[in-house]
């Protein structure tokens, strides 16, 4: 699908963005990978249909560079994509379930974090972020898309396997502004999302 194609570009972005970290020691650098379960929450539509559409639970996946502000903060570039099928849609009052609609959104973000360090492996964190990121809609043969800012907020928590290696463990709610997609018009989506993931740094 086309969205997946572009995420060649929003790597290149990943790349570009990075130095917006600010620059420490080697060793306060980290890259780390994730993924986990989306739980979309219901859309309601307007314009040439009329509606709401419910999402079958989906999918996440994200990839992130970043690095240390200080001993409590960092901050991270993050390429992050999402995905769900339709569960239902009702439109005009009759309600059909065909799975022929998926929803995919594909985000470049900068996060920030604030880790509470303590004397344990075990340590939460908050976290939010804003970004720009590209949704594509699919109605069996049928797609278009949007672009616009996205937003996340979160909290969750780190374990130290090693001084390099960390797991992770967060819930993230992830939201963005409404969309137009061939004439529909898409409430802003939003999602609750479950990640777990591994951290290294260098």
């Amino acid at each position: 699908m086309k969205i997946k194609q572009n995420l060649s570009l929003y790597t290149l972005a990943l790349i570009t963005l990075a130095f917006a970290v600010p620059t420490q020691a080697q060793s306060d650098w980290y890259v780390s990978g994730s993924g986990g379960a989306t739980f979309s929450s219901d859309i309601d539509i307007s314009g040439t249909l009329n509606g709401k559409i419910e999402y079958d639970p989906g999918y996440n996946l994200g990839i992130a560079f970043g690095g240390k502000i200080n001993d409590n903060a960092r901050g991270e570039i993050e390429l992050s994509y999402r995905t769900a099928d339709l569960d239902t849609i009702t439109v005009n009052g009759a309600t059909n379930n065909s799975s022929d609609v998926e929803i995919e959104t594909a985000a470049v973000m900068i996060n920030f974090y604030y880790d509470m360090n303590i004397e344990s492996n075990l340590a939460p964190y908050i976290t939010a972020g804003l970004g720009y990121g590209r949704q594509e809609v699919t109605f069996g043969s049928t797609s278009g898309s949007d672009t616009g800012f996205v937003y996340q907020v979160g909290a969750g928590a780190n374990y130290a396997v090693s001084d390099t290696t960390n797991l992770f463990v967060d819930y993230r709610y992830f939201g963005s502004r409404d969309s137009e997609v061939n004439n529909v018009k898409f409430d802003g989506y939003s999602a609750h999302e479950i990640r777990v993931g591994v951290r290294f740094g260098f």
